[in-house]
């Protein structure tokens, strides 16, 4: 999962089911822009019908900003975003 497999299939980070989720820590605090999803390309795979669908970004704030309203701990959502078969295999969602 956040590491190239320079096109190769099957290198990938597999849920069980049709839903999941993952939880990347960050040593560092950041404010993303930005959400690339990438998934193998149509010409290399026999079949994509695994590739994600409908996706939901959720960042966690630490601390209490004011100007945000945002208590410490809190979850909140990012960004939700469909990802499209039939466009580029690596999509980027604004965030």
């Amino acid at each position: 999962m956040l590491k190239p497999s320079f096109g190769e299939p099957g290198q990938c980070f597999p849920f069980k089911g049709d839903n999941g989720f993952v939880d990347i820590r960050l040593i560092t605090t950041i404010i993303p822009e930005a959400i690339t999803l990438e998934h193998v390309d149509k010409t290399m795979a026999n079949d994509r019908s695994s590739a994600p669908k409908n996706c939901r970004v959720y960042g966690w704030h630490q601390g209490y900003d004011a100007n945000i309203a945002v208590e410490t701990g809190k979850m909140f959502l990012l960004a939700e975003f469909s990802y499209d078969l039939d466009k580029s295999n690596a999509q980027t969602f604004n965030v």
